[in-house]
């Protein structure tokens, strides 16, 4: 299976647009006529031409990455929070420990966990705890 390599804003507009539930199909259309203005209406500060960028490139990808095939290229320690917000619905503090090195005591079920592992780029570690949490960590370089 490929995996398609997106930015984290690339991230944020596709997730905002997946929580506002609009169907692939209709993301899809939105970009091939470049009604994407429309879209201004879910998340004003967010600029959707950005969107059209991705899908004009490579519309087999933008499939794919629409269909879940996605990996982050560079996620910081602020966009992992995010991530998790919007990706799981997990808030920090109160579902998960942050700390100076990484977030600890996490809880996902196996496929959450399957697809954290798959998006998050390369500079984190993910790792079970003893207890059945997970922890995400910078990797040391």
């Amino acid at each position: 299976m490929a995996v398609e390599r997106i930015t984290l804003m690339e991230f944020y507009l596709l997730e905002s647009l997946s929580q506002a539930k609009l169907s692939d199909a209709e993301i899809i259309d939105g970009l091939a006529h470049k009604a994407y203005d429309q879209w201004k209406e879910i998340a004003p500060h967010f600029d959707y031409a950005q969107l059209y960028d991705l899908y004009e490139a490579d519309q087999e990808a933008f499939q794919r990455i629409l269909n879940g095939q996605y990996q982050i290229k560079f996620l910081t320690f602020t966009g992992l929070q995010r991530l998790l917000e919007m990706k799981f619905d997990k808030i920090a503090d109160f579902d998960f420990d942050v700390k100076e090195n990484g977030i600890f005591r996490l809880q996902l079920r196996s496929d959450e966990e399957e697809k954290l592992r798959q998006i998050i780029s390369s500079n984190w570690h993910v790792e079970a705890d003893v207890d059945g949490s997970l922890s995400v960590t910078l990797k040391a370089v």
